[in-house]
């Protein structure tokens, strides 16, 4: 009997079929949209991470950035003397951090002193902080007001620092 029918009496049963989702269109954009953004990302944190790589400064280049900021400040008087020195004092620990690996953030000044000195850092140098630091005290801990000379002062000094314990390279 199957024999007897002819193509056109089976296409009314078998009329309507399915066509899986993941077999339309619609689904291979969808998947190639999400595959294309994934490289994408990719492609842009390998950029990222190439041009951060690039753009790293020394660690003496962002102190005397950080320390020429600084001056700025003095020069039009946007800083109080005692945000100046706690500012300068930041910019010193993190810069002895950084380039000695000396973590000096939870020292007072007078610890830092006689760390350095443990340290057998230069002599110069650390006679040179031991007078910063001094005027330091009496500006964060005394609530005084100091001149704008000796805060120039200071900072230079905080510059001759950085400057002094560039490496050298051969």
């Amino acid at each position: 009997m199957l024999n007897n029918l002819n193509n056109k009496e089976l296409f009314p049963i078998y009329g309507l079929w399915h066509k899986p989702f993941w077999q339309t269109k619609l689904f291979y954009f969808i998947v190639g949209s999400i595959i294309l953004f994934i490289i994408l990302v990719f492609v842009l944190l390998l950029i990222r991470r190439y041009l951060k790589k690039k753009c790293t400064k020394m660690v003496w280049e962002k102190a005397l950035f950080d320390l020429s900021n600084l001056e700025k400040l003095i020069v039009k008087n946007k800083i109080s003397s005692k945000n100046f020195y706690l500012l300068l004092t930041e910019i010193i620990k993190k810069y002895l951090y950084n380039r000695f690996g000396y973590d000096l953030f939870g020292c007072t000044d007078q610890e830092v002193i006689l760390f350095l000195e443990d340290k057998n850092f230069d002599k110069d140098l650390l006679e040179n902080i031991a007078d910063m630091f001094e005027s330091m005290q009496v500006v964060k801990f005394a609530a005084q007001s100091v001149v704008k000379e000796l805060m120039e002062r200071d900072l230079a000094r905080s510059i001759d620092l950085v400057k002094k314990t560039i490496p050298k390279h051969k």
